[in-house]
């Protein structure tokens, strides 16, 4: 398949990931990054408190998706009844520019919001893995796609998954009119022109 169109939507149930094996390469965070060193393993605990990301478009290229578990603190007040681990999907993309980018954290009664890339130049963004529970968009158009393809042995992107776990990659991908909840964020480098942050009632409007 050399070129699909299809939105990414969807939620995950933690049993479920726990059926595909994926407990066996977790005790941490499940995130990947690459560095201009290598592969780095960046494992660390998430703080519970999940944000969101709105952009008009996200293009880019070197695309891989995989499942995993991100963990909070043993401790930490906002485990609820799940021990504290999140069920995730990771997204990584070697090289991405973000259209009209905004995220939001909500904190009390109002929200930290951090805004870039919306006067004609996006932000920019190597090495960008996300673990999200949620990702919409109106459109995706993927180049060079391959679902189901076992994500230990990814070779598109920057990282791979879980051996014996379901993956997804692709050459290129373009997503409009995104929406993302997600529990971490980490990249190699990112650029944020035109950055703002600041806080607001209203959060991404979302």
């Amino acid at each position: 398949m050399s070129e699909s169109a299809m939105p990414l939507k969807g939620r995950v149930r933690l049993r479920r990931w726990a059926a595909l094996g994926v407990p066996g390469v977790l005790a941490t965070a499940a995130l990947v990054v690459a560095t201009a060193q290598g592969i780095l393993a960046a494992q660390f605990t998430i703080s519970g408190m999940p944000f969101t990301i709105n952009a008009d478009k996200i293009q880019a290229t070197g695309m891989a998706q995989y499942g995993g578990l991100d963990n909070m603190h043993p401790d930490s007040p906002l485990q609820g009844d799940t021990g504290g681990q999140v069920a995730v999907f990771v997204t990584t993309m070697k090289n991405a520019e973000i259209t009209n980018l905004c995220q939001a954290v909500a904190i009390g009664g109002t929200h930290l919001t951090i805004t870039a890339g919306n006067k004609g130049t996006p932000a920019k963004a190597t090495n960008l893995a996300t673990d999200s529970d949620t990702l919409t968009g109106r459109t995706g158009t993927f180049t060079g796609l391959e679902m189901g393809r076992d994500a230990a042995t990814l070779d598109k992107g920057f990282s791979q998954g879980p051996l014996g776990t379901f993956g997804m990659q692709a050459d290129k991908i373009v997503l409009e009119d995104v929406y993302q909840h997600n529990w971490a964020t980490t990249a190699g480098a990112m650029t944020l022109p035109n950055l703002k942050i600041a806080f607001s009632e209203a959060g991404c409007g979302n």
